[in-house]
């Protein structure tokens, strides 16, 4: 079967289902479906256990003008600091520009009195000043300032971690300490604040990453029509990162790998994953119940809390920034803050 007949028997059906799912005049969720239902899926790309199936848009369209965590920082545009007096859960943020910045749940935020990871996709409007941002601790030992600021290690936290920060239930901070401790342990890190990027500075942990990176890290060059990618663990889907333009996903693209990459060494497994599997997930998010609630600053996030995946998608004006998947854990309690309104 060629590619473009397999897209048409795979994902024809797709935005219908998502339409058949949403309330009619859902704009936001409609953008989703308009978003989902454009997708191809490309050929995977394995390397030792890990899997990467490329999701491909359809060529041209507008670009959502954006900016990365990064590359508001090096412009001197963005500020990250400790709230007055220090408290973990949050951060406050300060966007002194004009442009939109984005920033992804999962992103890993270093320095000040301990490094942080970030619980959900926000994106940040101009002039922003002091806007809370809700974060979890990576660094559990550490409770001192090594810096004004916060800065970016260019790199997110395992799959595993982002579901437990998206999810922020109750017990999430002492699950996310507990999973950086038995992580460092499985792999024999040593880290004496107990801090998560610490793995990524041991010297065979770093090989290995250097050795997938040869392998995988043009990927995203490889398929200039790719705006996110299905990972897979073995035999079994870990992730799904889809985003608003090829642009930004290439900008992104490094960290999941490495993240993901760093994750699959640690799990090992056999097998890889298909088309078949990717086709499936598309299908199941399509078929989901999603709830609304206003993002952190700009936008409507839509939650969805399936009995196999959580997602999580960030939607600005109609169209989407950011859909972040990961394997529902049936043990964890689901939701956290608001109570989001159901869309039905």
């Amino acid at each position: 079967m060629d590619k473009r007949s397999w897209k048409h028997l795979v994902l024809a059906p797709l935005a219908a289902l998502l339409f058949a799912a949403l309330p009619a005049g859902a704009q936001a969720p409609e953008s989703l479906a308009g978003a989902l239902g454009a997708l191809s899926i490309g050929e995977p790309e394995t390397h030792d256990g890990l899997t990467l199936i490329p999701l491909l848009g359809a060529r041209g369209g507008d670009e959502l003008p954006l900016l990365t965590l990064e590359q508001a920082l090096e412009r001197g545009w963005l500020e990250i600091v400790e709230k007055e007096g220090g408290t973990v859960p949050e951060v406050w943020l300060t966007n002194r520009s004009e442009r939109l910045i984005f920033i992804m749940g999962g992103e890993i935020l270093s320095g000040a009195r301990q490094d942080r990871i970030v619980q959900r996709d926000l994106l940040v409007g101009p002039w922003r000043k002091r806007l809370s941002v809700p974060v979890f601790c990576v660094e559990q030992g550490r409770w001192h300032s090594i810096s004004k600021s916060f800065g970016s290690e260019k790199n997110l936290g395992t799959y595993k971690l982002r579901a437990k920060a998206q999810a922020a239930h109750p017990a999430a901070q002492q699950e996310i300490w507990s999973e950086v401790a038995q992580s460092n342990e499985r792999l024999g890190v040593s880290s004496e604040s107990g801090a998560y990027q610490d793995a990524y500075r041991d010297t065979r942990v770093a090989a290995h990453l250097q050795a997938v990176e040869k392998s995988l890290l043009d990927l995203a060059l490889r398929h200039p029509e790719a705006v996110g990618v299905i990972v897979g663990c073995g035999d079994r889907i870990v992730s799904l990162d889809l985003f608003a333009t090829r642009q930004l996903f290439q900008e992104v693209w490094p960290k999941i790998l490495k993240s993901t990459a760093y994750a699959c060494l640690e799990e090992g497994g056999k097998g890889r994953v298909s088309r078949k599997q990717a086709a499936e997930l598309l299908r199941e998010l399509g078929r989901g119940a999603y709830q609304a609630r206003e993002a952190l600053d700009l936008g409507l996030e839509l939650l969805l809390d399936g009995p196999r995946w959580s997602a999580r998608a960030l939607t600005h004006r109609q169209a989407l920034v950011h859909l972040a998947v990961f394997p529902q854990e049936q043990d964890v309690p689901r939701g956290g803050g608001e109570e989001p309104e159901v869309l039905r």
